[in-house]
């Protein structure tokens, strides 16, 4: 997150696909640099609602403590999974950090209260200070192509169908 709290900037790793999502609320941009695609996409921005402010009041109790900073532990209200189980949604948001939430785990259940699905996502590596500015680089990286969002989810297809094709060939 810039210091000014206005621009975010998200790395997230898959096996060996790397994403990089940057919101600019200043200049009303979204961006999504895929690896996998080998694609800038050029998104609809959409205020995600994170910018940096001291002195909030973060929901929930105290927690300890994710990445040296202390935490408060919210349960948010959920409601019933598709599979007829419960969802539930758990965060630990840091008050120094303006309350921006350092941990967020997704649990799903079934009907017999056994659970079908977590997620976890945890933020790591943070640093205070100004990060490095090509974190917040939006430019065509080489190799790349530039689309919208509709773009990419059919070249996420294409990439899945070819897989398909070449798992049936080896099979053959």
């Amino acid at each position: 997150m810039s210091g000014d709290g206005r621009k975010i900037a998200r790395v997230v790793t898959r096996g060996n696909t790397k994403q990089h999502l940057i919101w600019d609320k200043s200049n009303q941009k979204s961006v999504m640099v895929d690896s996998e695609t080998k694609m800038l996409v050029n998104e609809p921005f959409q205020d995600i609602g994170l910018e940096l402010s001291a002195g909030n009041i973060c929901e929930g109790t105290p927690d300890g403590k994710i990445e040296g900073f202390d935490v408060n532990r919210f349960n948010h209200p959920t409601g019933k999974s598709p599979s007829g189980g419960n969802n539930t949604v758990v965060t630990w948001a840091a008050p120094k950090l303006g309350c921006y939430i350092l941990r967020k785990e997704e649990t799903e259940t079934d009907m017999d209260g056994k659970v079908a699905m977590t997620f976890v996502h945890t933020l790591s590596n943070i640093k205070i200070g100004e990060p490095d500015p090509t974190y917040f680089d939006i430019s065509l990286p080489e190799g790349y192509t530039e689309g919208k969002s509709e773009d990419y989810r059919g070249a996420k297809v294409n990439l899945r169908n070819a897989v398909r094709e070449a798992r049936k060939a080896q099979k053959q």
